[in-house]
């Protein structure tokens, strides 16, 4: 038996744990080789999720229309039947989201520069198209029967009528239609149509509101489709829920710039306690969106 001269070694390399056989594979390895963990994509929601959320906000309100205008009542009751709507509509947006396994902070996604770049856009864009539409039509948009301020109104009821009313109602629509009700039909339509529903729904609307005449329905409706068009794109684009609810809720004020000022100065002139309600209603709404996603 002849020696192995010194200069060779004799001792074998420790088996790894990467290559020895009788070591089975680390977690998140398959044979020594890393596996790229991915997560499967979601499945489309379903169709009747959107539609829902669009009848449920629709039909009622065009009912109550109808009755309004048929009875001969103040068409601008209209607004506050959408308020009232409103918290029926968002509880069934919630109720929606839960059986999409979707928390309402996680839908409304962190408030970003850009998004306030593009809701300035939008806003700017429905507002041209409010102005033109008032500067061709107004003998066939303007309503009768519009409340306006007067030093015997008190302050709390300016506060709901001016700023707190259009500011819920803008949050409601903006959600529905813009956030939720578009990305999903887009899923399962196409962009397309996901816009063409969308913006009927909102067109449907605003011809609630109008009176009982061919000539100012169709008035009505051709400013609904215009006003719905710039939030469509802007959506569809940046696919995201802020743009649509604030540019909306900024051509609202600005379409009512002189009660909205008037109202402004009386709270600047009187005490705190009103500024306080409705600059944290603001913090609220902005708070669901710079939380981080769930």
């Amino acid at each position: 038996m002849t020696r192995r001269p010194p200069s060779e070694t004799t001792t074998q390399p420790s088996p790894s744990r990467r290559t020895d056989p009788w070591f089975p594979p680390e977690p998140g390895r398959l044979g020594g080789v890393t596996r790229k963990k991915t997560a499967k994509p979601r499945p489309p929601v379903a169709l009747w999720h959107p539609l829902l959320a669009l009848a449920a906000r629709v039909v009622p309100l065009l009912v109550f229309g109808f009755w309004l205008l048929s009875a001969g009542h103040n068409p601008y009751w209209y607004d506050e039947g959408r308020a009232i709507a409103g918290v029926l509509n968002l509880a069934l947006l919630w109720w929606l989201l839960r059986r999409e396994r979707t928390g309402f902070r996680r839908f409304m996604g962190p408030f970003t520069a850009s998004d306030l770049k593009w809701s300035l856009a939008v806003g700017a864009g429905m507002v041209c198209v409010a102005l033109l539409a008032y500067a061709f039509a107004e003998s066939w948009l303007r309503v009768e029967g519009k409340p306006t301020p007067t030093l015997e109104t008190p302050l709390w009821l300016l506060v709901g009528q001016i700023l707190l009313a259009p500011a819920w109602v803008a949050f409601v629509d903006g959600l529905l239609f813009f956030g939720y009700a578009l990305p999903r039909l887009r899923e399962r339509l196409g962009a397309v149509w996901a816009a063409v529903i969308v913006i009927l729904g909102f067109t449907l609307l605003q011809v609630g509101f109008a009176p009982l005449s061919p000539t100012r329905v169709a008035a009505e409706a051709v400013r609904g489709v215009l006003l719905a068009i710039p939030p469509v794109l802007v959506a569809l684009r940046t696919r995201n829920v802020w743009p649509g609810f604030l540019g909306y809720l900024l051509m609202i004020l600005l379409n009512d710039w002189p009660s909205v000022l008037y109202t402004l100065i009386l709270l600047l002139s009187w005490s705190g306690l009103w500024i306080g309600l409705f600059v944290g209603f603001i913090v609220m709404i902005f708070w669901l969106g710079m939380s981080r996603r769930s």
